[in-house]
């Protein structure tokens, strides 16, 4: 039975996963100092195969533009990294390979893998966090791209959003649907002050800003869906992500938006959109099996 070893570096804690086979067997968490994350990832490892079998490879699951050629996080605000060598630091630790990987592609491949080929071969993501991930699957292989910064889904325009996007571009997926960007829009836009969560509570309740907040929501996402598939032929799309648990409230207007735009609709099968079923194991599931 293969025996893998999924990390994820969030921005205040590291989670850990033992994975025997298509089980993930054991899970721990430590908040880390950032000066310390090495150590900190080191001493996390020791504890999770403290009497178990150790792992012969390692996968890290990190936020932000990752060269996973090269194990180097080039770019994660977030986590304070800038040209990090993440994957040679630990390696130098563990005495083990390790590969870093960015977190949305580390959930996306997680689901497809836990799916065992439920999903079809040709499969994207898109992860709704605090911003918006993206995963892209072809013939049953990660796309990685040239820089190894293929599949930034988030930043594609959407029509109903002229926004300034954390990029630095208006107009992107992230900025209608990325959790910080909904806060703030509800905001400008209503003067009322509320967490995604508040507002997602509002809508089931039949709030009419809030449910119209999120229809805009379902709008942008259902274009890019579009996008997507128009230029991919794809088999399925998953959604997950701490945000994507909304998607009771916004994913038929997501749907309708999505045949609306896709070209050559009426000569396609639709894809499947299905929502994540490994929730906030995705990356570390993802991460052990990419390693």
């Amino acid at each position: 039975m293969t025996i893998s070893i999924g990390f994820d570096i969030g921005g205040t804690k590291i989670s850990a996963a033992y994975i025997v086979g298509q089980d993930i067997v054991a899970v721990q968490k430590l908040s880390y100092n950032r000066s310390e994350l090495i150590s900190d990832i080191a001493g996390l490892y020791k504890e999770l195969v403290s009497n178990r079998e150790p792992a012969s490879r390692i996968g890290v699951s990190c936020a932000g533009l990752v060269d996973s050629r090269a194990g180097i996080v080039r770019f994660a605000g977030n986590l304070g990294m800038d040209q990090f060598p993440l994957g040679p630091e630990l390696e130098k630790a563990l005495g083990v390979p390790v590969l870093v990987e960015n977190d949305a592609r580390c959930a996306i491949w997680g689901e497809f893998s836990k799916a065992q080929g439920s999903l079809g071969k040709n499969v994207a993501g898109l992860v709704l966090g605090t911003g918006v991930g993206g995963g892209l699957i072809i013939d049953s292989k990660l796309i990685i791209g040239k820089n190894g910064f293929a599949s930034e889904f988030g930043h594609l325009p959407v029509t109903n959003s002229n926004r300034r996007c954390a990029c630095g571009l208006n107009g992107c997926l992230e900025s209608v649907a990325g959790g910080r960007s909904f806060e703030e829009s509800f905001e400008a836009t209503t003067g009322q002050s509320l967490t995604g969560e508040q507002l997602a509570e509002r809508a089931r309740a039949s709030d009419p800003l809030a449910l119209e907040a999120f229809d805009e929501v379902g709008k942008a996402i259902g274009q890019v869906i579009a996008q997507l598939d128009t230029a991919l032929d794809l088999d399925s799309l998953v959604i997950g992500g701490g945000f994507g648990s909304t998607s009771d409230i916004w994913l038929e207007t997501a749907k309708a938006s999505y045949r609306q735009g896709l070209v050559g609709s009426a000569n396609r099968e639709n894809l499947r959109i299905v929502i994540s079923q490994l929730g906030e194991q995705a990356q570390l599931f993802g991460a052990g099996s990419l390693s």
